[in-house]
């Protein structure tokens, strides 16, 4: 007999590192709500997570125990290439721009910001000012989320 209770939701673990202002770095998991229908990639699921207004999430560390991360404090998330798909990075969006994002720890990412806003709005400006405050990157390295709140700095780069 299944000792859940009826309330429970099955959750998808999701192994990623967080970087945090001042330099705190954290390896493990963080737990997602299973993916609903086509079409929903990990990075909208992560995203929307992120982009969650209550100020707490749960992590959990590599040695299993339990802390809570206050979204305003991530810098930097990047998640582990096993729970990545490369079809994932762009299907879903209408647009790409090119910038260079410098953080505030002095670190810089040249990457590709994909863009879901009409076709006229398309530069890195408009994506920027969207309310949302965590968004995705895709560099040579591969994935990453920025808090916006870390990046002083973006600079539009030519196709």
């Amino acid at each position: 007999m299944d000792s859940r209770s009826s309330l429970y939701v099955g959750k998808d673990k999701v192994a990623l590192t967080l970087q945090l202002r001042g330099g705190t770095v954290l390896d493990g998991h963080v737990f997602l709500f299973p993916q609903e229908g086509p079409g929903i990639f990990l990075w909208t699921r992560l995203l929307a997570f992120l982009n969650d207004p209550s100020p707490y999430f749960p992590f959990q560390a590599r040695d299993g125990g339990i802390v809570l991360v206050t979204r305003s404090s991530v810098m930097r998330v990047t998640v582990a290439s096993q729970e990545t798909n490369d079809e994932d990075s762009a299907v879903y969006f209408t647009a790409a721009a090119r910038a260079r994002f410098l953080l505030d720890d002095g670190s810089s990412i040249d990457g590709r910001v994909f863009i879901d806003l009409a076709p006229d709005n398309t530069r890195v400006s408009d994506f920027l000012c969207k309310p949302e405050t965590f968004f995705h990157v895709v560099d040579d390295r591969g994935h990453e989320i920025l808090n916006k709140q870390s990046v002083p700095l973006a600079y539009p780069l030519a196709e």
